[in-house]
């Protein structure tokens, strides 16, 4: 049986873009700071394997995460942070797009917009 933590696996799979694979079951509860490399858009999909999870946008935007839904998000930049419960185990799979090249689309479309859908 898995114990309590965090593992985290991201795999390239091309130069814009990579698979994260993350089971996070803390003992207390979890506030993880995003800081982004780099401020180009990216475009993630997070699918919700076990528990819930949230995003606080630097902004103040919340964003949640559940089990058994595919959550859609664009970022110009994705400062904030990750929000994980205490002793609850959340594992997600996130595809992350970088688009240096669809730039000009969201810039034009100003995609900031959250879509859920049921997995």
């Amino acid at each position: 049986m898995q114990k309590p933590g965090v593992r985290v696996r991201q795999h390239q799979l091309s130069r814009e873009m990579r698979m994260v694979q993350s089971d996070y079951w803390p003992v207390q509860a979890l506030c993880e700071s995003s800081q982004p490399a780099n401020e180009q858009p990216q475009l993630v999909l997070t699918f919700g394997v076990q528990g819930e999870s949230r995003f606080r946008e630097s902004n103040g935007r919340e964003i949640a995460f559940s089990a058994g839904h595919l959550t859609v998000t664009s970022f110009q930049a994705s400062q904030g942070e990750r929000l994980y419960r205490a002793g609850e185990r959340v594992q997600q799979v996130r595809l992350i797009l970088q688009c240096g090249e669809c730039a000009p689309l969201f810039l034009v479309n100003r995609l900031q917009k959250v879509v859920t859908a049921s997995a």
